[in-house]
C-alpha cells in the first residue's frame, strides 16, 4: 500500500519557516545572549572588535543549541510553529529524540567536520566537510519530489508534515 504524501509539506512553507527561524536565532543571539557574553569579556585584554565578534559567535552557537532543543522537545522549531508544521516520522507518527538527534547530526555534518578540522588540523576532514555540504545542498532539492523529503529526512527517516 502506498503512503499518502498529501500531508507532507513542500518548499514554500519550509522556506518561510526557515526565514522565521533565522530571524529568531539572530534576535535571540543579539538581544538576549550577546550582551550577557560581552559582559564576560570586559575584563579580558582582547581587542574591541575581536571581543564583539567572539561574543556574537558564541551567542549564535548558544542560540542554535536552544533552537535545536526547542525543535527536539516540541517537534517544531519556532518557524515551523508559526507555519503550523512539524517534524514527524515517515509514517506520520511522532518523531522521538533519537530521530531528532539523527536529523541534527546529518544536517550539521559540515559544521562538525569543520570543528574537527580546526581541532585536529587534518586536511581530509576539511575536504569531507565540503563534500558533506555539497551533498546536503543537492539533497535539499529532493523536497521538490513526490515524497517531499530532503536527503537528511530520508536518512533520519523524518518528514515535515502539516499539524
Amino acid at each position: 500500500m502506498e503512503f499518502n504524501y498529501e500531508n507532507r509539506v513542500g518548499v514554500w512553507k519550509r522556506l518561510v519557516a526557515k526565514v522565521v527561524d533565522a530571524i529568531f536565532i539572530l534576535i535571540m543571539a543579539y538581544f538576549l545572549i550577546a550582551d550577557l557574553l560581552l559582559g564576560l569579556f570586559k575584563s579580558t585584554s582582547i581587542a574591541g572588535g575581536l571581543k564583539e565578534a567572539m561574543g556574537f559567535a558564541i551567542a549564535i552557537n548558544v542560540s542554535m543549541l536552544l533552537y535545536n532543543l526547542i525543535e527536539g522537545l516540541t517537534g517544531a522549531s519556532p518557524g515551523k510553529m508559526f507555519k503550523k508544521i512539524k517534524v514527524a516520522k515517515e509514517d506520520g507518527s511522532k518523531a522521538g529524540i533519537s530521530d531528532f538527534m539523527k536529523r541534527w547530526v546529518i544536517i550539521n555534518l559540515p559544521g562538525i567536520a569543520t570543528l574537527l578540522y580546526l581541532a585536529l588540523g587534518i586536511d581530509i576532514i576539511s575536504t569531507a566537510g565540503s563534500i558533506f555540504s555539497l551533498v546536503l545542498f543537492v539533497g535539499y532539492f529532493f523536497i521538490f519530489g513526490k515524497k517531499r523529503q530532503a536527503l537528511h529526512g530520508k536518512y533520519s527517516k523524518t518528514v515535515i508534515i502539516n499539524k
